[in-house]
């Protein structure tokens, strides 16, 4: 209601209800889910940017975490997660040079004996024990396996604008909770390549920049693990209108990492 006073706010969806006995938040936004994504990139952010007062660093990223949270939404409290744990084991492996590299192979180890041992497909764990609603979970396998599909029977050019074949029973649900499927299901696998190469080689690049500052660095490492929080985000909600231009202004923005470093005799050119 205050938004609307000054802002021009998208019609709340009819379709959501109560979780937890609580109305969802969007804000501005068009639905609870992008407002959670939104305010995840706060999160890691929010520490890094004050890690050295500690006070404000943990009164931001917890303001930024409470905001996720009246999203109800389980795809941005996921990421928030993520980057809780990621930022945990930074601080607590900051005298390890490759520790992002053990993590790497850990995960990878830590996956691979799951799926050894306890023989699940690693998607319908983290739906059936990580989101609000059972419902929702099952649309969202839904929406995967009948995207992946779409985009094996149609891997160059993809369907384009055309409708997605689906069960009958989601005849009129035409909505796909998946960025980065629904990308290679409506471009093609090689578009979707060249957006994980721009994506991926971003972050390296990033990652690989060996003349910034202390205080720098900790700007970088809140940059990267809140953009790893928002690649899972992405992998739960499409993203559109302001929430779209967000995103790749975020990832554009990272480029100031490597761009403002050029060596001196580059710039004086």
């Amino acid at each position: 209601a205050i938004f609307g006073t000054v802002f021009t706010i998208p019609a709340r969806q009819h379709n959501l209800g109560l979780r937890l006995g609580l109305v969802r938040a969007q804000g501005t936004l068009e639905h609870p889910i992008l407002w959670g994504l939104v305010a995840t990139m706060g999160v890691a952010n929010g520490f890094y940017v004050w890690r050295q007062n500690l006070v404000k660093a943990f009164g931001m990223s917890g303001f930024f975490t409470f905001m996720v949270g009246t999203s109800l939404s389980s795809g941005p409290l996921l990421a928030v997660f993520a980057q809780i744990c990621l930022t945990a084991w930074d601080r607590m492996f900051f005298f390890m040079r490759f520790r992002w590299i053990v993590l790497g192979f850990l995960a990878l180890f830590l996956l691979l004996l799951m799926k050894i041992l306890a023989q699940f497909h690693l998607m319908d764990f983290v739906l059936a024990h990580f989101t609000f609603s059972t419902t929702s979970a099952d649309g969202r396998l839904v929406v995967f396996d009948y995207g992946m599909m779409e985009v094996m029977k149609h891997p160059v050019f993809g369907i384009g604008l055309n409708d997605w074949t689906r069960p009958w029973y989601r005849a009129g649900k035409s909505s796909f909770d998946n960025f980065w499927l629904l990308e290679a299901m409506r471009y093609g696998i090689p578009t979707f390549a060249f957006l994980a190469l721009a994506w991926i080689g971003g972050a390296l690049r990033i990652a690989t920049q060996r003349t910034l500052t202390p205080e720098e660095q900790d700007y970088r490492r809140g940059y990267l693990i809140a953009l790893a929080g928002l690649t899972i985000t992405l992998g739960t909600v499409y993203i559109w209108n302001a929430t779209c231009i967000f995103v790749w202004i975020y990832l554009g923005a990272g480029a100031w990492f490597y761009m403002s470093k050029q060596p001196e005799e580059v710039r004086d050119e």
